[in-house]
């Protein structure tokens, strides 16, 4: 491989034989091209030369002409004399006039025989650079020389090649050694030992807090125990000793494979010049001490790769073990942690039961659905109200085993009705007992409260119905009055207009006639403009009409709490029931946090002091959610995808 110059060439023998070519058809061109020229020269002076001549002769047979006539004038004018003095000075006329164009036509033929010679010269002269051309062209030697461009530089396996031109880029190599290869693998080693032997309970003599502000606000710091303790510092340990390293780095003007300029060389250079000359224009000698940096930082590499700290794989086996080793250590923790709590809470809620009489809520659910629906108003239930009472008989025990509550007939529930002891035994029967002491004076004191009630609710109605009444007769008056308005503005503008035309017209004519006020036509602009009125006042009218019911309703609302007559004698015993019969009943509207209390009781989920939720960073969800070993695995195959365009096969 020789290399070329010309693309069409094949070596550089056949450049060199185009070389020769050219030089020789250039040189004939130009002996052509010159004699041409000078030949076009000499053809343009030789055609001036026969023009000047012929005028030249033509001047002098003028001139001669010339000199007959005036000789002829003057002496035909002398000869007239005689007979008329006149004609003499007719003749003398006429011979000065034609000896004035033989002096002309003498001049013209000088002119002419100047310009003649001045041609023939110049001719002369045309005919001597002609013959002066040269035409001894010839090649007495002819050579090649090579520059060098570009270098192959050996990279591990394969190369590149670097440019000498500084037409290329910088493409930058680096090398990140470890100061402490060694402690690295132990504190691997020592990482894996301890992923081995996980304990089931953690010891705490060397218990460690670890800070968790950034987190969140409500818990600020969080204790690891002696395992979980022990790992994360080899986990950090770990990330120390990576972290510990140093970076060795050059920069090189590589030549980007498959690019033009890649293929470039490929096509037009060669790497074997042989023995013929080569003269360095390019500085290679900077690039080449750069080269000897990038072969020495590929020592390190393989020095690296020998002892296991510079080898992909070992970091790529390091990233995963370390992914592997976060996610199942905080998986099981996590899981373990809730776990726990869960079995705890389990366990809490079952203790919490224990002081209650369980019933089940499908064999009492005519009895629990009639004291969801009470009210205990005195109007309605003081002559048939039934004290809330559950049946012996559908009281269910809880089956440990199956974690389920079972009744005398064998059906099932998980979510039985319970009601305290001390409620059902003590106080129910007491508050009872209490209120049929003195129950005939308490109705009489329940039945005046009603009359003094009702005597104010029926007052507080025709007054209210009074007031709705006059406010609706003032609205719809202030609506009439309004469209009235409306009517006498209309038609004041109608008239208006009118009359405004009516001058204009009397400005515009200046004749007396023209002050008729004209009848304008306008009832459909008045329709239309009763239409949009009518609209707006109805719009209003139904927002105020809107308004009212809205109070009306507000003043019912209150009315019939109003009304309300407390029958204390059912509320103080069966008040509670029915508070936990409701809460049972809309279990689905309580938040997620109140809702894991169900499982202890629907009643103490609905009433229950919940501390405030714990105030938790985004950040913290995001961070819980991250798979560390997927992402390994992505970090690992970028590390091991070779990247395009700098190396190279090193069979090129």
């Amino acid at each position: 491989m020789t290399g070329k110059v010309f693309p069409e060439s094949a070596n550089i023998y056949e450049d060199e034989a185009k070389v020769l070519f050219d030089y020789y058809r250039r040189a004939a061109e130009r002996i052509i091209s010159e004699e041409d020229t000078l030949q076009d020269q000499i053809n343009y002076m030789q055609e001036s030369l026969d023009q000047n001549t012929k005028k030249a002769e033509e001047a002098n047979s003028k001139a001669k002409k010339m000199l007959i006539a005036a000789i002829v004038a003057a002496v035909a004018g002398v000869l007239l004399g005689f007979v008329a003095i006149p004609l003499i000075l007719v003749g003398l006329a006429l011979g000065g006039y034609f000896f004035y164009a033989r002096t002309k036509a003498q001049k013209e033929e000088a002119d002419a025989t100047r310009g003649a010679q001045e041609c023939s010269s110049n001719i002369s002269a045309l005919m001597a650079q002609k013959g002066n051309i040269r035409r001894d062209y010839r090649v007495k030697k002819i050579g090649v020389a090579y520059v060098p461009v570009a270098e192959r530089v050996p990279a591990g396996d394969k190369s590149m090649v670097v440019d000498y031109t500084g037409t290329q880029p910088e493409t930058n190599f680096s090398l990140t050694v470890l100061n402490q290869p060694d402690e690295l693998r132990e504190a691997i080693g020592d990482l894996g030992k301890s992923m081995d032997e996980m304990p089931l309970v953690e010891s705490n003599d060397e218990a460690e807090s670890i800070d968790t502000s950034d987190y969140s606000t409500s818990m600020q710091d969080v204790t690891l125990h002696d395992y979980m303790g022990a790992m994360d510092r080899q986990v950090r340990n770990v990330g120390y000793l990576i972290d510990d390293n140093r970076e060795v780095s050059v920069s090189l003007p590589v030549v980007i494979p498959n690019s033009d300029r890649d293929r470039f060389l490929e096509e037009y250079s060669t790497d074997t010049p042989g023995d013929l000359p080569v003269v360095p224009i390019f500085d290679s000698e900077a690039i080449r001490r750069r080269t000897e940096d990038f072969s020495r930082l590929g020592e390190l590499s393989r020095q690296a790769a020998a002892d296991g700290s510079g080898n992909v794989d070992f970091f790529a086996q390091v990233m995963q073990e370390l992914a592997q080793s976060v996610d199942m250590l905080s998986k099981s923790k996590t899981e373990s942690v809730s776990k726990l709590v869960g079995y705890a809470s389990q366990t809490f809620a079952s203790v919490l039961k224990a002081s209650y009489d369980q019933y089940s809520p499908t064999l009492e659910a005519e009895e629990i659905e009639r004291i969801r629906t009470a009210t205990f108003d005195y109007g309605d239930e003081v002559d048939g109200y039934q004290p809330f009472a559950l049946r012996e008989s559908s009281r269910v025990r809880y089956d440990l085993v199956s974690d389920v509550w079972v009744a005398d007939n064998g059906s099932r529930t998980r979510m039985p009705f319970g009601m305290h002891q001390v409620d059902s035994e003590v106080l129910m029967p007491v508050i009872e007992n209490l209120m049929q002491e003195n129950a005939a004076e308490r109705r009489s004191i329940y039945n005046e409260i009603q009359d003094q009630k009702t005597d104010y609710l029926n007052q507080w109605h025709r007054e209210t119905d009074d007031f709705f009444g006059r406010n609706r007769a003032e609205a719809n008056g202030l609506i009439q009055k309004m469209n009235e308005t409306y009517a006498q503005y209309s038609e004041s503008y109608t008239n208006y207009q009118q009359q405004a035309a009516t001058l204009r017209t009397m400005k515009n004519s200046g004749k007396l006639e023209d002050a008729e006020v004209a009848e304008a036509d306008n009832q459909d602009e008045i329709i239309a403009g009763f239409q949009v009125q009518a609209n707006q006042c109805r719009s209003r009218q139904e927002e105020f009409t809107s308004f009212m019911d809205r109070i009306q309703e507000d003043i019912n609302e209150s009315a019939e709490r109003f009304g309300h007559v407390e029958y204390y004698e059912a509320s103080l015993r069966d008040s509670q029931a029915r508070d936990i019969a409701r809460a049972a009943a809309d279990v689905q509207s309580l938040d997620p946090r109140r809702r894991d209390l169900v499982a202890v009781s629907p009643y103490l989920a609905h009433n229950g002091e919940v501390p405030p939720a714990p105030d938790v960073n985004d950040q913290l969800d995001e961070d819980f959610t991250l798979n560390l070993t997927e992402i390994a695995k992505s970090e690992v195959s970028a590390l091991t995808d070779e990247p395009d365009g700098v190396n190279r096969e090193a069979s090129k």
